[in-house]
């Protein structure tokens, strides 16, 4: 599960509505789609106009490129854990 950090959902929650609205479809608390979220405002940062939801998109690309990579228990895919969702 994951959930958008703080931060950014304050910042950003005007652009998340007006250009990322449909990333995440679920209302229930269970499926949280912070993650979804993220990964449309980083790909449409180049279109954000809100300087400080700028400021925090392009923190957290920033976070993520740096963060070393772990591989999930299980084996599974690799993942980064750089505090851009919290992940349980």
């Amino acid at each position: 599960m994951c959930r958008l950090n703080y931060r950014l959902s304050i910042s950003c929650h005007d652009t998340i509505v007006d250009k990322c609205a449909d990333a995440c479809t679920s209302t229930s608390i269970e499926q949280p789609c912070g993650g979804t979220v993220l990964r449309c405002l980083t790909e449409k940062l180049e279109d954000i106009t809100d300087a400080e939801c700028k400021k925090e998109v392009f923190y957290f690309v920033k976070m993520e490129a740096r963060a070393p990579r772990q591989a999930q228990p299980g084996g599974g895919p690799l993942r980064v854990r750089a505090g851009l969702a919290s992940c349980a």
